[in-house]
Formats: C-alpha cells, structure tokens, sequence
C-alpha cells in the first residue's frame, strides 16, 4: 500500500478485504488515517526541499473559501428592520373574543397557583407553629377541594368551547 506515489484507493483494498462490518471499517479508518500521515509528512518534506506538493492544492482551496464569503452579503441593521412603519400611533383594538380568551387563561393561571399554594401549605402546616395549622385545618383544607373543582369545570369549559370555535372554522 504505497500512499505517496499515487493517490489513495480505499476501494480497491476495501474490495479485497470483503464484506466483515467492524473490521473492515476499522481497517478504512486506519487506512485513510495512514494515507493523510503519508501525505503530511510528504507534504512537510516538500516544503523543506522547496518542491510544491499537495499543500498548495490546500491553499487554493482556502483561498476559494474566502473569496466565496467575501461574495456573500453582509446583513446590515437596516436589512433587518421592515421597510414601512404603522402610521397609527394609538393600538389596535382587541376583539372581544381574545378579550374573553385572556380572562379565561389568567383566571385558569391564578386557579392553578392558588391550587399549588394551598397545597404546599397544607402539605408543611404540621411542621409548623400551632396557631398556623389550626389555620391550615380550620380554612384551607375546607377550601382546597371547592377550588379544584372550579379549577376543573372552567377548564373543562374553556375547553368545549375553544374546541367549538374550531370546528366552526
């Protein structure tokens, strides 16, 4: 397998070898690792003697690189920002359905925290002082489960009808 006097052929030695999965990979990455060593040191003994070798091939391609993202458009602040500006400077009106869409969606938010809350209270209220479990007994256990069931049927509700809205589409 002579590298440096002509170009490497992975195919004609990897059909020689035939068909042994790992192995025969193995062996291609340690052939073509083998082949670039040949190569470089070829290439640095070049560069010593003042012969041009395939390093110049490599500098030529560089080149071609930056000569392509020289071509390339740079993208500027101005590119980026929209070629007309609104003339209203009062908002837009929301309609009344996104109006009813984002109470819903924050009363659902402030359910589901307030829901969180009471139970980690309940959760640590035997570890602490007397006066606050009682409290935790007294008030917040008796409306925890009032609140998720609110929680349910307005999501529950919120549901049915978005899923109408958009079966009416």
């Amino acid at each position: 397998m002579q590298c440096a006097s002509k170009p490497c052929s992975h195919a004609s030695v990897l059909h020689r070898l035939g068909p042994h999965g790992p192995a025969l990979r193995r062996l291609s990455r340690q052939y073509t690792r083998h082949c670039h060593l040949v190569a470089t040191r070829n290439a640095v003994k070049g560069e010593i003697k003042g012969k041009t070798t395939s390093g110049d091939e490599d500098s030529a391609f560089e080149q071609q690189l930056k000569s392509r993202r020289n071509k390339q458009k740079k993208t500027t602040v101005q590119d980026l920002q929209p070629n007309t500006l609104p003339t209203s400077s009062k908002p837009e009106a929301i309609p009344p359905n996104d109006q009813l869409e984002a109470v819903a969606v924050l009363v659902l938010v402030s359910l589901f925290i307030a829901i969180i809350g009471q139970g980690l209270f309940l959760a640590v209220s035997g570890f602490l002082p007397e006066s606050w479990d009682q409290f935790a007994q007294d008030v917040v256990y008796k409306t925890f489960s009032p609140t998720l069931g609110i929680f349910l049927a307005t999501s529950a509700g919120y549901g049915v009808w978005k899923s109408k809205q958009g079966s009416g589409k």
